[in-house]
């Protein structure tokens, strides 16, 4: 009997090693939460972050920016203000240069809903026109300064009555040339070392009126600022404060500044000035 027991007892000890042991072979311990819903979520391998290239500048974009590094160091220079390039409205004019001198406000009956208004400033000897289109709330400003220049008393707009009555007779009058909108007819006073091209859009030439005009290095009259050919660079900047506004050019043999593909071109030799041109661009000669 005491055999019969033994081997109970060795055989329930036998099988509770042996069970015990499965118990801790296939189940795991118990997890946290936290444990078990990092089980559950997937691992995702991170992404390898890669710096973005920037875009390359144009060579227009490289060219803007040498021009306003240029005309900050003048501005440093000479002690003028520099417009920027997003000034576009009456109010930052006004916060860059301060109240000018004189304002021309120019309605159109026909275009009701546009405006122009011409800022004088005698301290830059320039103009500015601030356009408005209120239409569509925006507003634009360009460089005017070109429509006033005085040469000899000649300025844009003049009729030929006008011319002739300040200058005379003029040495020779070319053909009239019939461009894309507008019939032209060259005037040249050889004496005075100057052509005056006049606008009209007839051919008889009609109301015709001053559409730009130039002299050259005969010249011995001066522009209401005091410069006149022999010149120096420095001092048709310093005059007319070169820089101020985004749309001056100052390059190689010339120096130009208008908007809308005209204004003022001060051409040098040997860093004299040599010619002036004031009018529309594409007819500087």
């Amino acid at each position: 009997m005491k055999k019969l027991i033994v081997s109970m007892l060795v055989t329930l000890m036998l099988y509770t090693a042996i069970t015990g042991c499965i118990q801790q072979t296939d189940v795991p311990p118990e997890m946290s939460a936290q444990q078990e819903e990092q089980m559950q979520t997937p691992t995702i391998a991170p992404t390898p972050t890669s710096e973005v290239t920037p875009k390359p500048l144009s060579e227009w974009e490289r060219e803007c920016i040498k021009r306003d590094e240029e005309r900050t160091k003048l501005g440093e220079t000479y002690g003028f203000p520099i417009i920027p390039r997003d000034a576009e409205s009456y109010e930052d004019l006004i916060a860059l240069l301060g109240k000018p001198d004189k304002e021309i406000t120019t309605k159109d009956p026909k275009t009701p809903a546009y405006e122009e208004i011409d800022l004088f400033y005698s301290k830059y000897n320039r103009v500015f026109q601030v356009g408005i289109w209120h239409e569509y709330k925006r507003s634009a400003i360009f460089d005017t300064t070109y429509k006033y220049i005085i040469i000899d008393k000649l300025a844009l707009g003049m009729t030929e009555k006008q011319v002739k009555k300040i200058l005379g007779n003029p040495t020779s009058k070319s053909e009239v040339d019939q461009g894309e909108e507008l019939f032209s007819q060259y005037w040249d006073y050889d004496n005075l070392d100057m052509r005056i091209i006049f606008w009209s859009d007839s051919k008889s030439m009609k109301n015709a009126e001053v559409g730009h005009f130039g002299v050259g290095k005969k010249y011995k009259g001066k522009t209401s600022c005091g410069i006149g050919i022999g010149s120096t660079r420095e001092e048709v900047i310093s005059k007319y404060c070169f820089g101020i506004y985004c749309a001056d050019e100052i390059y190689g043999d010339s120096i130009l500044i208008g908007d809308e593909g005209a204004g003022i071109d001060f051409r040098f030799e040997d860093e004299k000035l040599v010619n002036i041109w004031i009018g529309t661009r594409d007819d500087f000669g």
